[in-house]
């Protein structure tokens, strides 16, 4: 599923520019809050799809991590095109998105 640019569907918050060290607080917009949580769960999970299934000792160091695998890495899903999301990435949004239907502490 590719990443569409919309995470939090028909009630999309704005976000607001986050200052360095700042923390949601219990009087911060819990829809700023959770999208700003998704968006960083999306990123991470379509950064990771390429390095899926490998050892530890076969992920390249941090410094040559970017959108797309260094070149010669074996990828995961060669086919898939970089910035996909996994399956992990929907099925989060859609326990999200239940939990704050039903109103429950998230």
């Amino acid at each position: 599923m590719k990443n569409d640019g919309n995470v939090s569907g028909a009630h999309r918050v704005p976000l607001q520019r986050a200052h360095s060290g700042d923390r949601a607080t219990s009087k911060e917009n819990p829809g700023i809050v959770y999208e700003r949580q998704a968006r960083s769960l999306l990123v991470g999970d379509a950064l990771g799809v390429p390095y899926e299934f490998h050892t530890p000792e076969a992920i390249p160091p941090l410094e040559q991590i970017k959108f797309s695998p260094p070149n010669g890495f074996s990828r995961a899903h060669s086919s898939v095109p970089p910035g996909t999301w996994s399956e992990d990435g929907p099925q989060a949004l859609a326990l999200l998105h239940s939990l704050i239907a039903d109103q429950r502490d998230v």
